[in-house]
């Protein structure tokens, strides 16, 4: 059976889950992007005469200082995470690089292992917390007798064998965390070499390439009433991806889109869930990624592409917010904070990129939309742009083709566009409360943010059960910024009076806060509150959250909840 064939079609329309499993009849090569150590507790080493160990020096020494109980034969580690191979790929090459610390040309005599685990954890300084570690079976050696200077770069051997051996393993995941051992193979008893750790910008970088035999389709076509087609090998389409109903699970093992292949349908029914690349190789080419999160389909696409060189791209879509939201002072103002997509490409060809919004987004003015990158270390950038659509709807597209890639989500210039994304509460209410006045009761409210909000309703009740409307306030709509509101009850009888507040939204669904009271029961003109504290006795100010004690002129003493929220 040969699917790769261009009469051949494959149609998924089963109920439940579906999985791929075809043998496949083609091999793709990839190169991980390098790797770099990131952080004190990714390398070290250990003194295995004494057991002590060393994460937060400023350097990592290899093959043997002084014979004797205190030091003698070093074993040193170093922790690669989030290592993108999936399991069972073949390792065509694999190389780490590390750098000098000092100028050097004493002989060692090394072995390569890594940690045997699935996920490599951190080091500590636990003693033996290196020797105490399981090392693969599979090991390189490495004789070292040239002489290295002072911040220079020096790679090992291909330890393609020892990688092979963890990704082999049955608990082995793309994204898992990868630990080299480097062990004393009888250096003579001085013979060592210092290296840099984490410290500036030499700290250990790992590189490797790696091939994956997927299964080759001509057409395919997602039609199924329920459940996922689910990819267990990577996977190439080389004629129509057809998407009607059901997604692609590619979260484990990417898709790829050959350069004739092309997609038809994709909607919030039927899209890509994880990895999907498309390979261009002409000028001005233009693709849409199909990528969603298995709910809302939230497509990105380039066009006008630079180069007409053989490009794989790669796209991704993630529902959450980029753990780094910082903007530049560029004129961004700020970004969504519920999503952001990954695009990236094997060459330095260079395209227009497109976002999409949606209601969802919140939008309240598109014009003020724009296109933010990740510089990859401190913030976001302001990529300009143009928006076109509504503010329930649209595409943004960048001006000019962007040379810097991954990641990317939807910016705004200014205050309004809250960006907050599916499921964000319609109000943020910061404070809900009341106070008795001469003979009359004042209600206060106030949010920090508003979505979609239509107006705002104060009911009362004396028993819990029938609600009496008190009156209504206009809501902002859509806001990022702190609203006031007040509304007096002007009709109160001499009992305890329990006020909530309702908030409706502009497609009628409404929302209730919990109760609060006011007790009426004491007519007094000249009460007044005199002083305000918490339980503790400790006097509060005006934005205090919680109960509430006041303290009236008369004497007496009210206890009032202020919530926060609905």
């Amino acid at each position: 059976l040969d699917l790769s064939d261009a009469s051949a079609l494959l149609t998924f329309d089963g109920s439940g889950s579906q999985t791929i499993s075809h043998a496949g009849t083609s091999t793709i090569e990839t190169t991980i992007p390098t790797i770099n150590v990131a952080s004190s507790s990714d390398d070290g080493f250990e003194y295995e005469a004494s057991n002590n160990t060393y994460t937060t020096a400023a350097n990592m020494r290899i093959g043997s200082r002084d014979a004797g109980a205190t030091y003698g034969a070093c074993l040193a580690g170093i922790r690669f995470a989030a290592v993108p191979i999936p399991q069972g790929a073949t390792i065509s090459s694999a190389t780490f690089d590390i750098s000098s610390r000092a100028n050097t040309s004493t002989a060692v005599n090394l072995k390569l292992y890594a940690e045997d685990v699935d996920d490599g954890s951190t080091f500590s300084e636990v003693a033996a917390n290196f020797t105490s570690r399981t090392l693969t079976s599979s090991s390189i050696d490495w004789d070292i007798s040239a002489s290295w200077s002072t911040d220079n770069w020096y790679s090992s051997p291909d330890i393609s064998s020892v990688i092979q051996e963890i990704v082999n393993k049955g608990g082995w995941s793309s994204g898992n965390d990868i630990n080299i051992m480097i062990k004393d193979d009888g250096s003579s008893s001085t013979n060592n070499r210092s290296i840099h750790t984490n410290d500036s910008g030499f700290s250990p970088r790992l590189d490797i390439t790696y091939t994956q035999t997927p299964s080759e389709f001509n057409n395919m076509t997602i039609n199924k009433p329920t459940g996922n087609v689910i990819l267990s090998s990577e996977a190439e389409v080389d004629g129509v991806l057809t998407l009607t109903s059901g997604d692609i699970d590619a979260s484990s093992n990417s898709l790829t889109l050959t350069t004739e292949a092309s997609v038809s349908g994709a909607s919030d029914a039927s899209h890509v869930i994880g990895t999907i690349s498309k390979i261009t190789k002409s000028l001005n080419d233009t693709f849409t990624f199909p990528v969603g999160d298995g709910t809302n389909y939230r497509p990105i696409a380039i066009s006008e592409t630079s180069l007409a060189t053989t490009t794989e791209w790669t796209a991704s879509y993630t529902n959450s917010a980029h753990p780094d939201t910082d903007v530049d002072g560029s004129g961004l103002d700020h970004i969504s904070e519920e999503e952001y997509w990954d695009l990236d490409r094997t060459v330095s060809n260079n395209a227009k990129i497109s976002l999409t919004w949606t209601e969802d987004n919140g939008v309240t003015d598109y014009s003020d939309l724009v296109i933010a990158h990740y510089d990859g270390s401190t913030d976001w950038d302001m990529i300009t742009s143009t928006p076109s659509g509504t503010n329930t709807s649209g595409t943004i597209t960048s001006d000019a083709v962007v040379t810097t890639f991954s990641p990317f989500t939807i910016g705004s210039t200014s205050t309004f566009n809250p960006l907050t994304g599916a499921g964000a509460l319609p109000i943020q209410l910061i404070s809900f409360n009341g106070e008795k006045q001469k003979n009359y009761n004042v209600i206060n409210w106030s949010t920090a943010s508003e979505k979609n909000n239509n107006y705002f309703t104060v009911e009362k009740t004396k028993n819990g059960k029938e609600f009496y409307e008190v009156g209504r306030i206009n809501g902002a709509g859509n806001s990022n910024h702190l609203n006031s509101y007040t509304l007096s009850d002007l009709n109160v009888e001499k009992v305890i009076n329990y006020y909530r507040l309702v908030q409706t939204d502009l497609n009628g669904i409404k929302e209730y806060t919990k109760l609060i009271s006011i007790d009426n029961r004491t007519d007094n003109i000249e009460r007044y509150i005199i002083k305000k504290t918490n339980l503790l006795g400790q006097e509060i100010n005006e934005y205090y959250q919680g109960v509430i004690i006041n303290l009236y002129s008369d004497g007496t003493t009210e206890k009032v909840i202020k919530i926060t929220s609905f």
